[in-house]
């Protein structure tokens, strides 16, 4: 009797541990729903381009339910009702793909209003993005560092 008590509390201690670890690994990554592969690849990026330059994003991040290519009503991307969906189309040139999620994520995790560079209304060409791209971002973590505060 006193050894099942002892694997039971055992067992209880042990489940706590793991739930607490569990917990805390969803606090510092994010738990959006993002079933294509490219998508989580592309993700997966920006965090870590966002976590190289000491910009917050988790809990901006984490209001997003899903993150998917479908019916974007004729827009490259839309951001709304905690949702990312970008247009099928954008499979087919890593550029504008890019550039499309992260500006929907700019909207998403930041609220960034539409703007200049990667916050532009329209997708520029795929040479322009191409030869751009380290100006765009850079233009890009400035914006996200001022807005920060939409995160949380």
């Amino acid at each position: 009797m006193k050894l099942i008590r002892t694997t039971i509390a055992v067992a209880a201690i042990a489940s706590i541990f793991v739930l607490g670890i569990k917990h805390i690994e969803n606090v510092n990554d994010s738990v959006v729903n993002i079933p294509d592969p490219i998508l989580n690849s592309h993700v997966n990026q920006w965090k870590a381009k966002m976590t190289s330059n000491n910009i917050e994003w988790r809990s901006g991040l984490n209001r997003i339910e899903s993150i998917s290519f479908g019916k974007s009503e004729g827009h490259a991307g839309l951001s709304y009702n905690n949702k990312i969906i970008l247009d099928p189309i954008l499979k087919n040139d890593i550029f504008k793909l890019k550039f499309t999620l992260w500006h929907e994520l700019g909207h998403a995790v930041y609220k960034l209003p539409h703007g200049d560079g990667i916050m532009i209304e329209t997708i520029p060409d795929t040479k322009t993005i191409k030869l751009n791209w380290e100006r765009l971002q850079d233009d890009y973590y400035v914006k996200c560092k001022k807005f920060e505060f939409n995160v949380y």
